[in-house]
Order: structure tokens, then C-alpha cells, then sequence
């Protein structure tokens, strides 16, 4: 689970490495982001306080982010006694999550390397 969300950080790291310039503008997007110690989608995904104490659709928006997937797995695998079988939906979506971010940064890496030439 943790080499999943690790992945989809890895994707969002890279993917902003090859869109920004430099670290002043990498900095308040990775905060807002939540990458590192930021906050943003962080919080939105439940990473602030338990999505259980919110309501149903709160809960459902904060599934636009992978934080919410892990924060589920974490939840279930700590609170609830799961287990690997338990939790593979969420490593799975997790995993969709990075693919698709893994696909765009590199795609979007190469077009700006070759822009560098």
C-alpha cells in the first residue's frame, strides 16, 4: 500500500519538475498538493482528521485524491484488523492513480526535455 502511494508521489513529483521552472513557483503547488509536509489534498483526503466523521458526500469528494485511498487502507489495516485481500481495492485504485500520473509526468518530461535542446 505505502509503494502505491509512493508511486503516485513519485508521478506528481516528476510531473511538476517538468512543468514549473524552478523551486519558487515548485513550492506553493507542492504545498497545496500536499506533497511533503503540505497540505491542500491532504486535508481534503482525510489526512487532517478521520473522513469517518464527515458525511457521506464530503467523503465522496475527498475520493478525488489518492490521500483518501491510503487514509482508507491505513483505517482499515490499523482500526479494523484487515489484512492484504482487505485492502486491495484500495491499492488498486492507488495504482490506477500512478499509472496515470506516471504516464502523463513522462510524457510530459520528455516533450520538455526535448524543448530544452
Amino acid at each position: 500500500m505505502v509503494i502505491s502511494f509512493c508511486l503516485v508521489s513519485t508521478g506528481v513529483a516528476v510531473l511538476l519538475g517538468s512543468l514549473l521552472s524552478n523551486a519558487q513557483q515548485a513550492i506553493p503547488v507542492a504545498m497545496l498538493l500536499g506533497l511533503g509536509p503540505g497540505l491542500g489534498l491532504a486535508a481534503l483526503g482525510g489526512s487532517m482528521a478521520p473522513l469517518e466523521g464527515f458525511p457521506n458526500t464530503a467523503r465522496t469528494i475527498a475520493h478525488i485524491t489518492p490521500h483518501a485511498w491510503a487514509n482508507d487502507a491505513f483505517s482499515k489495516l490499523i482500526k479494523h484488523g484487515g489484512h492484504l485481500a482487505t485492502i486491495l481495492p484500495q491499492v488498486g485504485v492507488l495504482l490506477a492513480f500512478a499509472a496515470v500520473v506516471l504516464t502523463v509526468a513522462t510524457w510530459q518530461l520528455r516533450r520538455s526535455l526535448v524543448r530544452s535542446r
